[in-house]
């Protein structure tokens, strides 16, 4: 007879009674599956970045493959691939010319070359700066701003762009030799560049305004933003209590 059974016909007949061999696990407290649900829906985190968010914020842990068990029990949708956005909110509206200016290239294909459409707009006077180029790299970008320094009549503290590779780090390095600061958008978010974006849209759909209608010959002119050859110069504009940028720009260096 082997050593334990012995053992236990020893110890008398109730260790011979048969049990569950099932591990016995403890249940999550319900206020920390109310937390793990309350994280998820605010934060939109999946498993393993709310085990961290507790771990840091609220000194708890839940191992990730228990988060996932809960978030399945309780019906909870795997998180978008998308990128999450609380949603629109109002921004900041400058009222200081030059206190922010907005950059960013539009592509237009003409008689089977491609052209760069680089626009600069003032968020507080909606004055603009246009170049077009065949190229578009850090160095037109550079020359493009030192265009804009040269039209505005006003110190830019900062300058706003998308992630490009046109505003990578030598232009932003540039900005900052120049003492303006360099603040990139947020990845997916084109509408917090809204004011140039806005001005694109417009370029494409009037007539006589976009590099397309004017010809090859004249796709390296460089149009400042308040010249006779915008229309935007007279037209009124709804964010500008609808008078025209021009009225605007005067009113506020006055």
């Amino acid at each position: 007879m082997a050593p334990t059974l012995s053992a236990a016909w020893a110890r008398g007949a109730e260790d011979l009674k048969s049990g569950s061999k099932k591990p016995h696990h403890l249940a999550t407290p319900p206020h920390i599956v109310a937390l793990i649900l309350r994280v998820r829906a605010e934060r939109q985190y999946g498993p393993i970045r709310i085990c961290l968010y507790l771990q840091r914020f609220q000194q708890v842990y839940v191992s990730v493959p228990t988060i996932y068990k809960i978030l399945k029990r309780h019906g909870v949708p795997r998180v978008s691939m998308k990128r999450y956005r609380p949603g629109p909110h109002r921004r900041r509206e400058f009222t200081v010319p030059g206190q922010s200016v907005q950059v960013d290239v539009k592509h237009w294909k003409l008689g089977g070359r491609r052209f760069y459409q680089f626009t600069a707009i003032d968020e507080a006077t909606r004055y603009r700066v246009l170049q077009i180029s065949t190229h578009n790299s850090i160095p037109h970008a550079i020359a493009f701003l030192d265009e804009v320094r040269q039209r505005l009549p006003m110190a830019i503290p900062r300058g706003q762009t998308d992630n490009g590779n046109e505003f990578g780090t030598d232009f932003t390095w540039h900005l900052r030799d120049l003492g303006i600061a360099h603040r990139h958008i947020p990845p997916g978010c084109p509408e917090v560049n809204g004011k140039v974006e806005r001005s694109h849209r417009t370029d494409s759909g009037r007539p006589g305004s976009s590099p397309r209608s004017c010809g090859v010959g004249n796709m390296s002119t460089t149009i400042s933003g308040l010249t006779s050859r915008l229309p935007a110069r007279r037209r009124p504009n709804a964010s500008a209590n609808s008078r025209p940028p021009s009225a605007l720009f005067r009113r506020r260096l006055d």
